[in-house]
């Protein structure tokens, strides 16, 4: 690929994954619109320098569920107390509960998306324009959500985890922001503003984990990196995608603090608009 592309699919691929405006399906449409053309393997690097973004951000989160795994009690700055490793084991309970729809959801449907989302398919814009617009509403909802939201991950119950886990499971739809629906599913549930955010991305992790490692054989042989000498190419994606991704991700942060996440909702019209002219318009 030339470099100039990578380097400007990645910008959108950092940008668009974090901030709720779907990076998939602004990834659909520059593919329609610029004729780019890249193969899976380069996707899920891109996705993976995303992941490392989460890590950094995350890290001292990270941390601390994992010492507690090895740890009777451990003092958290994350949650602002003493954590036993039961209270730690239940936090992973709540994760891994939020995590299964949308991985069932995810082998289920990959191939029916993978094969019907494809950009010689103008059908399938009218679509992305539906999920754009659907992303826009659940962002103005969740703006608009009135009550006093106090539930922290530690205290999170199942339904809550069941329920955001529910949010994730249809965002796997192109044009539906993963984020945003995460995020609003949790305020919608009444977890804390800053606790959704914090758990929204966590949540990314073991997903994006997953995708990356289920097409790892690809990128160890080299078949599709070395057969088309693109090394450089993957490079520069890893690299683009994951310094973009850190800015977008703590400038999200941000919004989600001064509960601002109903301006994407604006923007997305936008992008709704051009996926309704590309449906009319024959590849």
């Amino acid at each position: 690929m030339e470099l100039l592309k990578v380097i400007f699919i990645s910008i959108i691929q950092g940008i668009a994954e974090f901030l709720p405006i779907s990076s998939s399906g602004h990834i659909l449409l520059f593919k329609r619109l610029l004729g780019l053309d890249f193969d899976i393997s380069f996707d899920l690097t891109i996705h993976f320098g995303t992941l490392l973004a989460v890590v950094l951000v995350y890290r001292h989160d990270i941390a601390e569920l994992i010492k507690g795994l090895f740890c009777k009690e451990i003092e958290s700055k994350t949650f602002g107390r003493t954590l036993k490793r039961n209270e730690v084991c239940r936090i992973y309970l709540v994760f891994i509960i939020a995590t299964i729809p949308a991985g069932v959801a995810g082998l289920l449907l990959k191939d029916v998306i993978n094969d019907h989302f494809a950009i010689g398919n103008s059908k399938i814009f009218f679509l992305l324009a539906l999920f754009f617009i659907y992303t826009a509403v659940i962002l103005i909802l969740s703006n608009r959500v009135k009550k006093e939201n106090t539930a922290l991950i530690d205290k999170m119950s199942i339904k809550q985890a069941l329920t955001v886990g529910i949010f994730q499971a249809i965002a796997i739809l192109p044009g539906i922001s993963r984020s945003g629906s995460t995020i609003s599913g949790a305020l919608f549930c009444g977890v804390d503003k800053n606790d959704a955010g914090r758990f929204s991305f966590l949540l990314s992790i073991p997903l994006i984990l997953a995708a990356f490692l289920l097409e790892i054989k690809d990128l160890i042989t080299g078949e599709l990196v070395l057969a088309s000498g693109a090394v450089l190419s993957y490079l520069v994606g890893l690299i683009v995608s994951f310094a973009v991704g850190y800015i977008s991700l703590k400038l999200l942060l941000k919004m989600i603090q001064k509960g601002k996440m109903g301006f994407f909702a604006f923007y997305l019209v936008i992008p709704a608009i051009i996926s309704i002219v590309l449906g009319f318009i024959p590849a």
